[in-house]
């Protein structure tokens, strides 16, 4: 039952509550508070971090993309120049076998009119040597020419 005023083991009960408290306050609750308090900053610390990292990753994705659409230009600008090269240079190959092709027919068209004039010349003597002969069988005598 409740006395009033209470008796003297009220008194020692409130001075062994408080020495249980100062006692429990320095060997768990401040080291409790420190642990909770360095767990929080290393969290906080910790998130930061991911979003820096999540940040500088962001940056690094942009810059690859950059450099792998400035790749691809130079890579369709080189493919191109090599395009125009090789036409370039089939252009200069088919113009110089077309002129090698001329100049052959022309080397034949002369060969040929040689030969035929060669030919001709070759006719007209044998022509006049059988005209000849044959005048002189169908007239029984000598033909000068």
């Amino acid at each position: 039952m409740l006395q009033l005023p209470p008796d003297e083991t009220f008194y020692v009960e409130i001075l062994l509550f408080l020495a249980f408290a100062a006692i429990m306050s320095k060997l768990v609750w401040t080291p409790l508070l420190h642990v909770l308090h360095e767990r929080s900053k290393r969290t906080i610390g910790a998130q930061k971090e991911a979003v820096a990292m999540k940040e500088e990753a962001a940056e690094m994705q942009k810059r690859m993309e950059a450099t792998i659409e400035q790749a691809r230009i130079a890579g369709n600008d080189a493919g191109e120049a090599v395009r125009r090269d090789a036409e370039a240079e089939e252009r200069r190959i088919l113009d110089a076998a077309h002129a090698e092709a001329s100049r052959a027919l022309d080397d034949v068209r002369k060969r040929v009119a040689a030969e035929t004039e060669q030919a001709r010349a070759e006719l007209r003597t044998s022509a006049q040597a059988l005209a000849a002969t044959a005048a002189e069988r169908i007239l029984e005598r000598p033909v000068q020419s």
